[in-house]
């Protein structure tokens, strides 16, 4: 849809080092129908930027969902990473920008997508915190992979608090994680939701470690998902000298 404009984006290294190439893909991991350019963040949120501020922008945004809509092999990676960032960018109402997320969030099949949007997303921060649950209600209840991982991301980004902090626990809980569909071959099913959980109770330890340690010797969350939450305290530099449990 943009590709004209971003043509001219694409980093040489990218073109021209096979190596390069193949560990910027490897890192994103995408499906295999989905097309890479091989740009840098920066430059997508800077035509994201640019492209919000149009008087046209709305109608982009929506041009965006209805390609997606026809055949999502039309938009590259790059293109649905500028439409989450748009939406972001955008100048609208708080109901406005709820409108626009929820076509968006059907396209989101990628653990960066779902992150950078999620982590622009400060709009949010408008929305009360009763407001925001609802919003996320559908997608922690979805079977879809990434619909989980953006209700407990944006769980993670906006709604983290310690009065909350029972709540999300219920709503982790919730989570029915057998029977989540990936469209991804990994050896862990629904791993990115379950990564995105462990990357939540991880955060949230760094936080309030106390509250979390006492809740998560009682939690009921599979035991794969505990895992994955022991391995992020062990490796990230915020937790590692704090017993998970």
């Amino acid at each position: 849809m943009i590709q004209e404009i971003l043509l001219p984006l694409v980093p040489e290294k990218f073109v021209t080092d096979e190596k390069f190439r193949a560990w910027h893909l490897n890192v994103l991991n995408v499906l295999p129908t989905m097309q890479v350019m091989g740009l840098r963040v920066g430059d997508m949120r800077r035509v994201a930027r640019d492209l919000a501020r149009r008087e046209d922008a709305l109608m982009r945004i929506s041009q965006f969902a209805q390609l997606y809509s026809k055949d999502r092999s039309l938009l590259c990676y790059e293109e649905v990473m500028i439409w989450g960032m748009m939406i972001n960018a955008v100048k609208c109402s708080n109901e406005e920008k709820v409108r626009l997320l929820r076509d968006f969030v059907v396209a989101i099949d990628n653990w960066a997508v779902c992150d950078t949007f999620c982590s622009d997303a400060k709009w949010m921060k408008r929305l009360a915190n009763d407001e925001l649950w609802l919003v996320l209600d559908p997608y922690s209840r979805s079977s879809r992979e990434f619909d989980v991982r953006f209700a407990v991301v944006i769980t993670m980004c906006y709604l983290l608090d310690e009065n909350e902090l029972g709540k999300i626990f219920v709503r982790l809980e919730q989570i029915n994680f057998s029977a989540i569909r990936s469209e991804y071959n990994m050896p862990l099913p629904a791993y990115y939701a379950k990564m995105g959980v462990a990357w939540l109770l991880e955060t949230a330890l760094a936080k309030y470690p106390d509250k979390v340690r006492l809740l998560m010797q009682k939690t009921c969350l599979p035991v794969d998902v505990v895992g994955l939450y022991k391995k992020k305290v062990r490796e990230s530099l915020r937790t590692r000298h704090l017993p998970p449990l």
